[in-house]
């Protein structure tokens, strides 16, 4: 099945630095990957990511049907890629959302299935839930994927949300602006209803029948299927990184000071997530963390959300 991804994944991942790639058990089924952007003049190279941000939109926002109902890459599917993508993160403010997506595509080879904005009902009512489905082949298996992205400026408040959205997620729980559980039923939300409405919404948006008959044997395996399918959980946590204390140092040392705190504040965290993973019962699910810094994240998200909106 071909990639959804309409740029080059090596490209896309030029402007980032892979820090470190901290297995979280033997099978490499779980895993954290430590990014970060190249740096330029004593700060992340924003100018990059929002150039690279531009390409991907059309495989992004719009259907392999849509698309090739356009033809591919041209003037009337860029303006519609751009419009719902607009309209989109206008109402979510959600770029992590977009990030992952991108990760997914270009670096962990997990071809998009849905995305959060071919499952919308109206022009404002977004469905929650996943943000975004996947798959990944490995060997002659496959891993149904499930997104869920945070952009928090304080990491640990990152990893603390995105766990727990997806132990809410996996169990069907409703939660009020609280934090405290109001509902707990599966047939209305969480996996099972997730996986309900991607198969509706299979026949819209896939563009061969082809497709959409083994996009349905990943979501409903039955016995006639040769391959497992496993559910698994994509997990992008975008988080402000205070730069400000390196400027002193030259060029060089900067972005090698920027590499050793990064590395090392994440690292710390690895018993942590693996005691979190254990608590909410994660363990037998594929986990795979994406993590970004950011300087000055509220900003930078306002202004990158701009450039690849207008």
């Amino acid at each position: 099945m071909d990639s959804s991804f309409s740029s080059d994944s090596n490209e896309f991942l030029s402007i980032f630095k892979e820090i470190d790639n901290i297995a979280l058990d033997k099978n490499g089924e779980k895993s954290l990957k430590i990014f970060m952007l190249q740096i330029d003049s004593k700060d992340f190279d924003y100018l990059s990511l929002k150039e690279k941000l531009l390409d991907p939109i059309l495989g992004y926002s719009l259907s392999r049907k849509t698309l090739s109902e356009y033809k591919g890459v041209s003037v009337s599917a860029v303006k519609k890629a751009t419009s719902k993508i607009r309209d989109y993160l206008s109402n979510t403010g959600e770029l992590g959302e977009y990030l992952l997506y991108c990760f997914l595509e270009s670096d962990l080879q997990a071809p998009k299935i849905l995305s959060k904005l071919e499952l919308k009902t109206s022009p404002n009512d977004y469905v929650k839930g996943a943000d975004g489905v996947h798959y990944k082949k490995i060997g002659d298996d496959y891993v149904l994927l499930f997104g869920e992205s945070k952009t928090i400026i304080e990491l640990k408040r990152g990893i603390d949300s995105a766990l727990l959205s997806i132990y809410d997620f996996k169990n069907g729980i409703k939660r009020n602006k609280d934090g405290k559980e109001t509902d707990r039923n599966t047939s209305k939300f969480g996996i099972g209803y997730e996986k309900a409405l991607i198969s509706d919404n299979l026949g819209k948006e896939t563009f061969t029948e082809e497709e959409e008959k083994f996009f349905k044997s990943l979501i409903y395996p039955s016995r006639e299927n040769s391959c497992n399918v496993n559910t698994g959980f994509a997990i992008f946590i975008g988080f402000e990184m205070d730069i400000s204390k390196f400027q002193d140092l030259s060029n060089v040392e900067f972005s090698n000071k920027l590499e050793e705190v990064l590395k090392e504040k994440i690292n710390k965290k690895k018993d942590y997530i693996l005691e979190e993973i254990k608590t909410k019962n994660l363990q037998g699910h594929n986990l795979y963390f994406y993590f970004l810094p950011f300087s000055r994240l509220n900003e930078t998200r306002e202004e990158i959300t701009k450039h690849i909106t207008t």
